[in-house]
This record gives C-alpha cells, structure tokens and sequence, in this order.
C-alpha cells in the first residue's frame, strides 16, 4: 500500500513539472513578444487610411446645440414615451381605484369614507405617485 502511495506521488510530482514547465515557456514567449512589439509598433497608423470629410458641417451639426439634439433625441422621445405610459396607466388605475374599494372589504370602505368618498382617493392617489416613484416619501431633511 506503501509502494502505491509513492508511485503516486512521484507520478504527481512529474506532472507538476511539467506544467511548471509550459507555463514558464508560456510566459518567456509573451515576455519576448512584449519586449519585441515596441519596435515595430505603428504610432498613429490604422488598418484604414485617412479619408477627409468634408470642410464644413452640415446645418444640423454647426453648433454644440445642435449636436447634442442629434445625439440626445432618441433618448428624449424614449422618455417622453416612457412618462405618457406610467400616466396613461396612473391615470386608468385612479379611475378605478374608488370602485375597487367601494366593492372590496368593509374596512376598506371605511378607509374610503374617511378620505371622502370615491374621487378623493383617486385623488389622493394622484398626488402621491411621485413620491412613490422617485423615493422621496415626505421624509424630512436633517
């Protein structure tokens, strides 16, 4: 059992060496290669030639204005896209909301009754949607 255990570990041993070996291989290869580079390194050359454009701009990138319009604008219509949904779907729940109350649990048509009715609490709901959405929920400043 003895005998086993030492082939064993020699055999371990062996490839250990080995790997040892290629990674030191490896690295001596990459440390050539990087020493070498510099020397053949083509500052400010590229896989493409220089084309020259055009010497002015067109209209709608004369200005830094302008041209942030260009860039920006998709976002801008994504948002505006974005907002007239969460008011479209605000605005259907509110509707609603007096109804679902009304026809829910009798505690929930006393909490109706105290806000006043149907139409305060979608008002209440509302108002209360952008401190909702944006985390400022009336805490105070210190």
């Amino acid at each position: 059992m003895a005998a086993q255990l030492t082939t064993g570990a020699e055999s371990a041993r062996g490839i250990g060496t080995v790997v040892l070996g290629l990674a030191a291989c490896v690295v001596a290869a990459l440390t050539v290669g990087a020493v070498a580079l510099p020397e053949r390194q083509d500052l400010g050359g590229g896989m493409f030639h220089d084309r020259l454009g055009p010497a002015d701009a067109v209209p709608g990138l004369r200005t830094p204005l302008a041209l942030a319009w260009r860039l920006h604008r998709g976002e801008l219509a994504g948002r505006v896209a974005g907002f007239a949904l969460v008011g479209f779907a605000l605005g259907s729940t509110a509707e609603s909301l007096g109804e679902m109350m009304n026809n829910s649990t009798p505690a929930a048509r006393e909490v109706l009754a105290r806000i006043g009715g149907p139409r305060r609490a979608a008002d209440a709901w509302n108002s209360s949607w952008p401190r909702r959405s944006t985390g400022c929920g009336g805490q105070k400043a210190t």
